[in-house]
């Protein structure tokens, strides 16, 4: 697990699979800047501020430079939701 600390300043995108009559693809729930105020780590979006939690955190993965997933492209991070 990353800690909270080194995603301060860095993007995410949180996307949910959806499944189409040919192939799959994906929809973003939500996308921002993490930030970390010393205790918890937030994802800033146009909408509204949230924590992160130790759960998500998680679950971060990197945005490879070579991503198949367009929906990622210029993100740090992006995290697959349920």
């Amino acid at each position: 697990m990353l800690h909270p600390s080194t995603v301060d300043g860095r993007s995410l995108v949180i996307l949910r699979q959806r499944t189409q009559l040919i192939g799959s693809g994906f929809s973003v729930v939500a996308c921002g800047q993490l930030e970390h105020n010393g205790e918890s780590p937030y994802l800033l979006t146009d909408a509204d501020n949230r924590i992160v939690t130790d759960e998500e955190l998680a679950g971060f993965q990197f945005v490879r430079p070579d991503s198949k997933i367009a929906e990622c492209q210029g993100f740090d991070f992006f995290l697959l939701a349920e």
